[in-house]
């Protein structure tokens, strides 16, 4: 089940909130029960040896899950499985659990019991508006503060959809009650209120755009997401917390790997090292700039069509639009040669080795884009089988006009990419 498709079927599957504001244990179809009250938390002295807040420990993992709203099942499923492996001597797992009958902040403890969620709360909040990106930020320095750790990481769990603000589409983190969620400027300053962090993933679908990765860029040495849309249950959170790696770089990519490692089809995961964001769009306004001056918009709107997308067909796979725009421009070029070459003359001759020179800077300057993409900018990237054409980094094409809201982003202020995207639409 994907996080935003096939959403009627998730909310008639969704646990009945009246019933965990009671505090009573509710089965469901996954064959576990979930309590809000957690009745059975481990004795305090068994906390107080995995978790103080004098004890820096080398990680801790920060989950911001936002239930309020059709996903609110799989929320419970989660945190279940994160208790299959819990807190540890080095890591801290804490969760803030918000649903319709309030929100708990949790330190996670490791159990036996797959049908109860028995971390006990340490905090409680009657009401939280999990779409308020202040809030977010509450939550974070909450838990910097009372777990400090030399690093942290930082997931936000809920539907998703890249840059997109809109009354359908809303970023990430849909709170169904409050009808708030959190734009991706707004992700970026909540990351800047905390001051930032080591490893930063949407458990969240669509997210891995250049759109996206750019805003968050100053604030998360690393940034993990998908392309495509996610798994209703999204990442596997006992697999992921176990053996989890301590250096940054290795966390993200182990993350990546064991999200993607769970769904035999329409997954991707990748992993962009934001330290070379900001070479980005200076490389991608130099290529755009070859693309205007040896293409037509035509053939430029039939390659994005043509282009591998996702849920939203506006999000275009960037390596591979690239790709075939340099194929169609070395294409075009090689269309030239092979008509001068009929004529067999001086003159046609010392023009196609002109052509061949074009053809051979723009395949040098393509490959160079496409190696940075992939090897610099994208240092993992993970997909299922199908999903041929998804490079780690998607990127807003839209078919016929662009959204009013997209001179908000830093990536539309700080490239030309929204000018591209204006030659490009032009009749």
């Amino acid at each position: 089940m994907l996080k935003n498709k096939t959403l009627a079927l998730v909310l008639a599957l969704a646990l009945p909130s009246t019933a965990l504001a009671a505090g009573k244990a509710v089965s469901n179809d996954l064959g576990f029960k979930t309590t809000m009250e957690a009745a059975e938390a481990p004795a305090m002295p068994a906390m107080e040896k995995i978790a103080s807040k004098n004890t820096v420990k080398d990680w801790t993992i920060m989950v911001f899950i936002n239930g309020k709203n059709n996903l609110e099942k799989y929320g419970y499923m989660d945190v279940n499985e994160m208790e299959m492996v819990g807190s540890t001597d080095d890591k801290n797992v804490v969760v803030e659990l918000g649903v319709p009958s309030g929100s708990k902040r949790m330190l996670i403890v490791k159990d036996n019991d797959r049908q109860n969620i028995t971390s006990p709360a340490v905090q409680t909040i009657a009401k939280a508006d999990m779409g308020d990106y202040k809030h977010l930020a509450d939550f974070v320095k909450w838990a910097k503060a009372t777990y400090p750790a030399k690093h942290y990481m930082l997931t936000v769990w809920n539907h998703g959809a890249g840059w997109l603000k809109s009354k359908q589409s809303k970023g990430i983190s849909y709170d169904d009650e409050t009808r708030n969620h959190i734009s991706t400027p707004q992700l970026a300053q909540a990351l800047a209120m905390v001051g930032g962090v080591d490893v930063y993933t949407s458990d969240a679908c669509l997210m891995q755009m250049a759109e996206v990765v750019t805003e968050l860029a100053p604030y998360a040495k690393y940034v993990v997401g998908s392309e495509e849309t996610e798994g209703g249950d999204g990442y596997t959170y006992n697999t992921m917390l176990t053996d989890l790696p301590s250096d940054p770089k290795e966390v993200a990519l182990h993350v990546a790997k064991t999200a993607n490692a769970y769904y035999s089809s329409d997954a991707t995961q990748s992993v962009v090292d934001t330290s070379k964001v900001e070479k980005l769009p200076a490389a991608l306004d130099a290529w755009t700039e070859t693309v205007m001056t040896n293409l037509s918009t035509g053939a430029v709107k039939n390659i994005a069509r043509q282009t591998k997308s996702y849920a939203y067909a506006d999000n275009k796979d960037l390596v591979d639009f690239v790709t075939r725009a340099n194929g169609a421009m070395t294409s075009a070029y090689e269309a030239q040669i092979a008509e001068l070459s009929a004529r067999n003359d001086d003159a046609s001759t010392r023009e196609i080795a002109k052509l061949e020179g074009q053809i051979k800077n723009i395949t040098k300057a393509g490959d160079k884009l496409v190696q940075f993409l992939t090897s610099e900018l994208v240092i993992g990237n993970f997909t299922s089988s199908n999903m041929k054409g998804s490079n780690g980094l998607a990127i807003y094409i839209p078919n016929y006009s662009t959204d009013k809201n997209y001179a908000e982003l830093q990536w539309a202020q700080n490239s030309k990419w929204a000018d591209f995207l204006k030659w490009m639409q032009a009749r």
